[in-house]
C-alpha cells in the first residue's frame, strides 16, 4: 500500500512539473530585442577581400557589395603598430531604425610578446538580411565611423 501512494505521488509530481514547464519554442518573441542573424567569415569572396585590402588602414566599418548573396560588413581597427590587437563581434541586434553592432576590442598588455610588424586587424561578418543602416559600437560605448 506505501508503495502504492509512493508510486502515485511520484507520478503525480512528474505530470505537475511537466505541466509548468516554460514553452519557448512557440512563444511571442519582442522583434525589437530579436538579435541578427551573422556569420563571421573566415574566408571572404575575392570581390569583398579586394576592397578590405584598400579600406585595411582605416578604422570604421563598411557595408560592401559583393556579387555573392548578402550583406558583407567590414569591421576594423585599422593600422596598428604590433600584432596583439584583435577585434570580437559580441552581438548583432535589431534596433528600430538601424542594425547595432556590439564589439570588443583586444590590445596587447605591455608585457605581451607581439608580432614587430604593422597590422591591420579587422573582422568581416555577412547578414542575410536587408541592411540599410547600421552602427558599431565597442563595449566601452565608443561608435565606429562609416568608411566611404
Amino acid at each position: 500500500m506505501k508503495k502504492l501512494i509512493g508510486l502515485i505521488l511520484i507520478f503525480s509530481s512528474i505530470v505537475f512539473f511537466i505541466g509548468c514547464s516554460n514553452d519557448t519554442e512557440n512563444s511571442p518573441v519582442d522583434d525589437k530585442a530579436k538579435g541578427v542573424e551573422y556569420v563571421v567569415m573566415e574566408n571572404a569572396p575575392q570581390d569583398v577581400e579586394n576592397i578590405v585590402s584598400d579600406i585595411r588602414k582605416n578604422r570604421g566599418f563598411k557595408i560592401i557589395d559583393s556579387e555573392e548573396k548578402g550583406n558583407f560588413i567590414y569591421i576594423g581597427l585599422g593600422e596598428k603598430p604590433t600584432g596583439g590587437y584583435n577585434i570580437a563581434v559580441e552581438e548583432v541586434e535589431r534596433e528600430e531604425n538601424f542594425i547595432k553592432i556590439s564589439i570588443m576590442e583586444y590590445q596587447p598588455k605591455t608585457d605581451d610578446m607581439v608580432t614587430q610588424a604593422l597590422t591591420y586587424p579587422y573582422t568581416i561578418i555577412k547578414i542575410e538580411e536587408e541592411v540599410e543602416d547600421i552602427k558599431v559600437i565597442t563595449t566601452d560605448g565608443k561608435e565606429l565611423d562609416s568608411i566611404k
